[in-house]
């Protein structure tokens, strides 16, 4: 009985890690438009790669939403959910701004949420190895 216990504790900490900046990664990750949507979206992603073998170092986006209430909602939807899992948080919701950091790691992901009325702002680092 207690290793099937710690088996299926182990799979919802698994499953749990697994998912835990599903929300925030699906609105960062899909195409949420451009200026013929009826708003304005800019989305921006830089990769660092080590020069002797190719691999991926850094990976840095940002998305930054004007004149979209809904998808503002969204997102801050979305950070209030997903940073319940963060390994270190920080959260401030005051008159109209909200403003959020979370942290995870195993690889290191660093997300970032400015929202300000209808204006977003979000920068999403993934850290899979240290600079040397």
């Amino acid at each position: 009985m207690k290793r099937l216990l710690i088996i299926a504790m182990f799979a919802i900490a698994s499953v749990a890690e697994g998912s835990a900046q599903e929300h925030i990664d699906a609105l960062v990750n899909r195409d949420i438009g451009g200026s013929r949507s009826g708003y304005m979206c800019t989305k921006r992603t830089a990769v660092k790669r080590d020069p002797d073998t190719g691999e991926i170092i850094k990976r840095v986006t940002e998305v930054v939403i004007r004149d979209n209430k809904e998808l503002a909602k969204q997102f801050v939807e979305a950070f209030k959910t997903d940073i319940q899992t963060a390994e270190v948080s920080e959260e401030s919701d005051k008159r109209n701004i909200y403003i959020a950091t979370a942290i995870w790691l195993d690889p290191k992901r660093i997300y970032n949420i400015s929202v300000t009325g209808d204006v977003v702002v979000v920068n999403v680092q993934t850290i899979y190895r240290e600079d040397e």
